[in-house]
């Protein structure tokens, strides 16, 4: 994925990985985030699939 289109999504470098994994599980829609518990993610059934 070139630079230009990170930015465009608003991915952050990788080099910053406390803000870099939360942002890629939310683009690939792995959790659910509806509950207003901080911390609490739940996992949706296809995000376990390896």
């Amino acid at each position: 994925m070139a630079k230009h289109d990170r930015a465009k999504r608003g991915i952050p470098p990788k080099t910053e990985f406390n803000a870099w994994y939360p942002a890629i599980v939310e683009i690939a829609d792995l959790v659910d985030k509806r509950y207003p518990i901080k911390g609490m993610d739940v996992w949706k059934p296809y995000g376990w699939k390896a």
